[in-house]
């Protein structure tokens, strides 16, 4: 095992954070505050690991928290697969500096991803929420996982009446919550250039989650 002082953490992530905001990429302050955010919820887990265990990051977007958990956790192999769809382009310069960095980026879906060995730690930030197949990705989930492996899912709970990319209510339907807030969703995609968000969107709830995986392998705790 091994760990780090909360010490060296704190000026490890100031570094990283710092070296990441040289770059001008769309959605900046956005993408460095997630990242020092769930670099705190993440960053236990990792060190938790025994050396020489793999872990797998499901959508690294940017690439900076996956930068910011291999330079604190150099005895982990960790990889991350990222689809980077069109939108992504703006982006290029930023993943490249991540690889250059250490980051092992796999270009590909998770249907299209064969691991070479299987994963004693997967994680998720902000990605469930967005998959057009939830279900069938819960279903895909054990064949990346390692005997006990695990899955960290970060992501909303569309059983609590909030929906956090735009900062609205979340009401009984995805239809009925956009016919209310359609001028808000518009301003959203408009002023911060994410068009298609909204559509992305599946309103996975937590007890929807709960009845797919009755009957499972897989064991669900909160």
């Amino acid at each position: 095992m091994h760990s780090v002082s909360p010490q060296e953490s704190l000026f490890s992530v100031g570094d990283i954070l710092e070296d990441f905001a040289r770059f001008d990429f769309p959605l900046k302050d956005i993408w460095l505050s997630a990242a020092r955010f769930h670099f705190q919820n993440l960053d236990p887990e990792i060190c938790a690991l025994p050396t020489g265990a793999r872990a797998l990051e499901i959508g690294c977007g940017a690439g900076i928290l996956l930068t910011m958990l291999r330079q604190r956790n150099p005895n982990i192999t960790l990889d991350a697969i990222e689809p980077f769809a069109e939108g992504f382009a703006p982006m290029e310069h930023v993943l490249d500096h991540a690889a250059k960095l250490g980051g092992d980026i796999h270009r590909s879906t998770y249907e299209a991803y064969t691991p070479s060995q299987p994963y004693h730690l997967i994680y998720m930030v902000n990605v469930l929420e967005h998959l057009p197949d939830w279900r069938h990705f819960l279903d895909t989930l054990p064949r990346f996982l390692a005997p006990q492996g695990r899955c960290l899912i970060l992501c909303p709970n569309y059983g609590f009446p909030y929906e956090p990319h735009f900062n609205i209510p979340a009401l009984r339907s995805k239809t009925l919550t956009r016919r209310l807030f359609r001028k808000r969703i518009t301003w959203v995609e408009d002023t911060y250039e994410v068009h298609g968000l909204w559509n992305s969107l599946n309103f996975v709830r937590l007890a929807q989650i709960k009845r797919h995986l009755n009957g499972s392998s897989l064991r669900l705790r909160v």
